[in-house]
């Protein structure tokens, strides 16, 4: 950490009138490179974030978006969505779940707005006036997102959205005219049928040209499954672990765990897993994103904390004739927490865990580098591409005689006023340099990415030019002095 030569500096600051939650975001991505930020409050209230260029000057703009049939008034936002392409030609298509309070009875709803002009496809106004589905629910509705489905029909994207009732519900466009149903998500999706608990986050990955589907579900009762389904068949497949399959890590993060990196799930299923050292020293865990930071062309883990912190982690590749089991990749201030491990309905507990001391907190955004972690300056990082993600990414092969042993390291943490909720990658300012975009309870943070060895270099020319035109006018008034004293 001490020879970074890029940091991410702050570009636009928005404040929300009341609260978020970790369902309450989305990206839009624009066809014409305007992307956008929804973000919605609790009070029942929708922000559009973006950048316009205003006489030539790119200027944040933040506004809010009234969508129809949401009140104002005693309504609390669950969940939002966004989609930018679907099977009947490309638009914006906005989901928003919510919850509503009339006569001390709540109620929930989930409508989808998108518009039938045709030239306003991504207009956020004509969007958010026309209302193509609203439904009631009968269930408190959690994650809200959208996936490809592969049907008779081909292909085409659908909403789904997670319940208290223990299922995920699946909504289609059923044809032209922009009309949604309601469906049976077992039908398409056999891996959502009887679920142990309500299900608080899902990721899905299609591989072998779509024939294949890898689905990961965190349960809130703890239990994580990881499912692969013959697409063609709509049946799961049994635990073959074939070793010819593509390489995918997972990230499974915890409120009250550390957070574990499962590799290559699809050869070894739960049994290899990497903690993530000091990652719940900074109570809980509320969200997590894999992607590329410093641009080195390899992903890093961020991870987000009720503690105001943002963490980022990089892996540590090394290789090695031990077999994993005599390598020990817990660190100090992890191998004493209750890890539960799921798999094929097998479940380990290791000690219990100690109490931790959180260490006091923030009250302003700032950098800041722990010095009880060890240097990173003795390890090499990792020689290949590593996906790793609280999504399913895939991995290159790289397979040699000598087993590969990784570790997470801290790579850089960033302190915030509020808890951490989301987290985001998203050329938001349209200059194709993708910034990070970071959600916290009290609004948003914009952060750009910056390499200052070229500024520095800048700097010191700069500074050589004055130092020498300083020394130019001493030498020459110590000239004029000589001269008059002689």
């Amino acid at each position: 950490m001490e020879g970074r030569s890029w940091r991410w500096t702050d570009a636009h600051f928005c404040t929300l009138p009341s609260q978020t939650n970790v369902y309450g975001h989305a990206k839009i991505l624009d066809s014409d490179g305007a992307n956008k930020f929804l973000i919605a409050s609790l009070v029942g209230k929708i922000f559009s974030v973006e950048y316009q260029r205003i006489f030539d000057k790119l200027t944040p703009f933040t506004r809010e978006i009234q969508f129809t049939y949401i009140p104002g008034d005693d309504t609390e936002i669950n969940a939002v969505d966004a989609l930018s392409h679907c099977s009947h030609g490309k638009r914006l298509i906005i989901a928003i779940a919510f919850t509503k309070t009339e006569d001390n009875e709540s109620k929930q709803f989930l409508n989808l707005y998108t518009p039938s002009q045709y030239g306003e496809e991504f207009n956020m106004e004509n969007v958010a006036e026309e209302c193509r589905l609203s439904l009631e629910l009968y269930f408190v509705p959690y994650q809200l997102t959208h996936t490809e489905m592969v049907s008779n029909n081909g292909r085409e994207t659908v909403f789904l959205l997670s319940g208290s009732d223990g299922k995920i519900h699946l909504f289609r466009e059923c044809n032209s005219e922009h009309i949604f149903i309601e469906e049976d998500s077992g039908v398409f999706f056999p891996e959502f049928i009887a679920s142990a608990s309500c299900v608080h986050w899902l990721d899905i990955v299609y591989i072998d040209n779509y024939t294949r589907r890898l689905t990961a579900m965190g349960h809130q009762c703890g239990l994580l499954i990881a499912s692969i389904v013959d697409v063609q068949k709509l049946e799961k497949e049994e635990d073959e672990r074939n070793p010819q399959v593509p390489e995918y890590h997972l990230l499974a993060l915890s409120a009250l765990e550390p957070a574990i990196v499962y590799e290559h799930v699809l050869q070894h299923g739960f049994t290899h897993s990497i903690i993530l050292p000091d990652s719940n020293k900074f109570d809980a865990i509320l969200c997590g994103s894999v992607t590329d930071i410093d641009f080195d062309g390899e992903n890093e883990i961020l991870i987000g904390t009720y503690g105001q912190e943002l963490i980022a982690y990089k892996l540590n590749h090394s290789k090695t004739q031990r077999s994993r089991d005599e390598v020990n990749l817990s660190t100090d201030s992890c191998e004493s927490k209750k890890i539960w491990h799921y798999s094929s309905d097998k479940k380990t507990t290791d000690p219990p865990s100690n109490p931790i001391f959180l260490p006091p907190r923030r009250v302003r955004s700032q950098e800041s580098f722990p010095v009880s972690l060890e240097s990173d300056n003795d390890r090499s990082f990792m020689d290949t591409k590593k996906e790793l993600c609280a999504s399913l990414k895939e991995l290159p092969k790289n397979r040699s005689d000598m087993q590969a042993v990784e570790e997470g390291c801290l790579l850089w943490q960033r302190s915030f006023a509020y808890p951490v909720i989301g987290i985001n990658k998203l050329d938001i300012m349209g200059d194709g340099m993708e910034d990070l975009i970071v959600v916290t309870l009290k609004g948003v943070h914009v952060l750009q990415f910056c390499h200052f060895s070229l500024i520095y270099m800048k700097l010191q020319k700069f500074v050589s030019t004055d130092f020498r035109c300083s020394l130019m006018k001493t030498q020459t008034k110590r000239k004029k002095t000589l001269v008059n004293d002689t």
